[in-house]
């Protein structure tokens, strides 16, 4: 596993699956807390937008592998990345009152990033890593993006709720979720200049 880390191209894969999982942590499940909560719709309403969430997951899931053939992989993570970026930027413009146009662009943009990102970067994997190196190396994106990156997210994520709630215990119940996507976007601000400087896979050998 230490010779897998020397490699450069293994530690930048891993770096970006680390901070695609950290950004969907951060951003993504929230996002049915805050329409919960900020907008005050019953359990049935939902129900309906987890749906939603859902079927654009499985229409990615259907459609990556054409989408990834045809604009790479280097593309396809970033685009994957940036979905939950523009879910924080709904968040932050969230209107007054609830409309379906907005819930529906939500709940899209929740199911994107995770199949999304997550067919495109083993395929970039295997593009930059050697066979030798392989096994090794997925232990250790396992290790990075799945646990650290998760539980780092877990931290940050509860970290800001509870300033919040310290700081403005009397805002409402909306603006507590706007400040937050802001505040979740101002962190992974470095994170979206490393992932939009990510090389094409024939480059990162």
């Amino acid at each position: 596993m230490r010779e897998a880390w020397r490699s450069r191209p293994l530690r930048r894969v891993i770096i970006i699956s680390a901070l695609n999982n950290l950004a969907t942590v951060m951003l993504v499940p929230t996002a049915l807390l805050a329409v919960k909560r900020g907008y005050g719709i019953s359990d049935t309403q939902a129900l309906f937008f987890s749906i939603i969430q859902f079927l654009a997951s499985a229409g990615i899931c259907f459609a990556a592998g054409r989408v990834i053939n045809r604009f790479g992989n280097r593309r396809v993570i970033q685009w994957g990345f940036l979905a939950p970026v523009l879910l924080a930027l709904l968040w932050i413009f969230a209107p007054a009152k609830l409309s379906g146009g907005f819930a529906i662009a939500v709940f899209t943009l929740a199911g994107v990033p995770t199949m999304l990102a997550d067919m495109a970067i083993p395929h970039y994997f295997l593009a930059v890593t050697p066979v030798p190196r392989r096994v090794a190396g997925s232990m250790l994106t396992a290790m990075a993006a799945g646990v650290a990156a998760g539980v780092l997210g877990m931290v940050l994520s509860g970290g800001i709720f509870r300033a919040l709630a310290l700081r403005a215990p009397e805002w409402e119940p909306l603006r507590v979720f706007k400040v937050y996507y802001l505040a979740a976007l101002l962190v992974l601000l470095p994170a979206i200049q490393v992932i939009l400087k990510l090389p094409e896979a024939s480059q990162n050998r």
